[in-house]
């Protein structure tokens, strides 16, 4: 049986004509250029966080509306479902404010939390979604698992070769299970048994994604994770994976990958318009805490100014005027032991922790491109960002975001690699390498002597 989610779905889908993904995706274009002209929201180039919160209430009344003009393309049923304002508010309301993740003595709670906000927001450190080999599966995991300072985390995806000759399903359901398995043994073997885990990325098959949604597999205290279609678009298969975590009890997260300068928008304006709305969009449709992993078509990580201030300007947004919660997926281009990467990761958190973000997770190390290129340190590296961040102004976390941008800036045609797991940690300790810990030490004295000599 499904619940109310869907319900209203049904009954609007024959009000309208089929529509072509295309023809829907122009509309979203011009009506987002539309509406950055109306709304008044113009990119400052000098900011990596916005300052003009009034631009970031404009931002969001701009979503309500291009969500009314527009509606969700349903890819599967070749429909627009029509939503209106009292749909969307009516779906915020109900969202809850806090609850707990984890169990145990990991038991954490997970809150809203406001546009500067001195409270840490829940790191959810993992590779997340990096490529990993069999064999460094359980030894990377546990590298995050013994970072204390970690809430929950967020799995790689298992590295195969081409050429097996099972269907695609058997794989799907046999990776899924083994990597679950591979994880929580990682946290027991640290002394976490209770730490809050995501469930493995990029299962897009509906019958292993629900046969691991149970308790004997993962707990009340993880998340399941969801991975909606981008563009103002929706299945119905979606649907019922949120039907089914919400009927169960489970926490579930929906993570959405947007790309500025693909076909629903071409400028930094109408992508954080468009970010917006596909959080009220998650919110309204799936109940799921809405995740976004802003990416850029010309260089494909979170990291570009125009994609920083877009997402930034978006986190606010959602922040003041709603108070559901949502993350932010911290995306580099550059891989472990580089300061490069600490550069990448710090400017992301920052904004991330100023604007009102409840969860940071990550960070992505290339892009999520190199198999075996994820570290511990990594996020121990974000979370100590982020404790840092969290009593900094607008203005002094934009100008610390600025200096560090132009660390990394010009090195981003050609970022640095970085090394491999067993390159940068001692496989007997998994403990980091010297050069790992002196890089890691390094940067962070620079953002030190930033605070004290250019902060005011």
């Amino acid at each position: 049986m499904l619940n109310n989610m869907y319900l209203p779905t049904s009954q609007k889908f024959d009000k309208r004509q089929k529509l072509t993904q295309r023809e829907h995706e122009l509309l979203i274009y011009e009506t987002t250029l539309e509406l950055v002209k109306s709304y008044d929201v113009v990119f400052n180039r000098r900011e990596l966080i916005p300052s003009d919160f009034k631009m970031a209430d404009r931002v969001y009344n701009a979503a309500i509306e291009l969500l009314e003009r527009v509606g969700i393309f349903f890819s599967d049923e070749e429909k627009v479902l029509e939503l209106t304002k009292d749909d969307i508010w009516t779906a915020i309301q109900s969202k809850r404010r806090s609850f707990m993740i984890g169990q145990g003595i990991d038991t954490t709670q997970l809150r809203f939390r406001d546009v500067l906000d001195d409270r840490m927001p829940v790191i959810m450190g993992g590779p997340t979604a990096v490529p990993v080999s069999s064999e460094m599966y359980v030894p990377i995991h546990r590298s995050y698992s013994k970072v204390g300072t970690i809430d929950s985390i967020g799995p790689a995806t298992i590295h195969r070769l081409p050429g097996n000759d099972l269907i695609k399903p058997l794989v799907s359901l046999y990776s899924a299970h083994e990597a679950i398995s591979g994880l929580k043994q990682a946290c027991e073997l640290e002394g976490r048994p209770g730490l809050c885990c995501v469930s493995p990325p990029f299962v897009e098959d509906v019958r292993t994604a629900l046969s691991i949604a149970n308790s004997k597999i993962m707990g009340q205290g993880d998340f399941q994770e969801m991975y909606p279609l981008p563009d103002l678009t929706a299945k119905v298969d979606e649907i019922l994976k949120a039907s089914h975590y919400k009927l169960i009890g489970s926490n579930y997260i929906c993570t959405h990958t947007m790309v500025m300068g693909g076909m629903t928008n071409g400028s930094a304006e109408q992508f954080a318009i468009q970010i917006v709305a596909e959080a009220l969009k998650s919110n309204t449709l799936y109940s799921g805490i809405f995740f976004k992993v802003p990416t850029n078509v010309k260089m494909p990580t979170s990291t570009s100014a125009d994609t920083l201030w877009a997402s930034s300007l978006a986190s606010i947004a959602i922040s003041r005027n709603t108070h559901c919660i949502s993350g932010t997926v911290v995306n580099n281009f550059a891989g472990p032991c580089t300061k490069m990467s600490f550069y990448e990761t710090a400017v992301q958190t920052i904004g991330c922790t100023v604007c009102g973000d409840d969860i940071i997770s990550g960070p992505v190390l290339n892009n999520g491109s190199m198999v075996d290129h994820a570290a511990g340190l990594e996020s121990q590296f974000m979370a100590e960002i982020a404790e840092l961040a969290r009593t900094l102004s607008i203005e002094d976390s934009n100008f610390l975001c600025m200096q560090l941008y132009e660390k990394y800036r010009n090195k981003v045609k050609m970022p640095e690699t970085g090394k491999s797991f067993p390159e940068c940690y001692d496989l007997t300790t998994l403990t980091p390498s010297i050069e790992y810990r002196n890089k890691y030490s390094s940067v962070i004295k620079e953002i030190f002597e930033l605070l004290s000599n250019g902060l005011r």
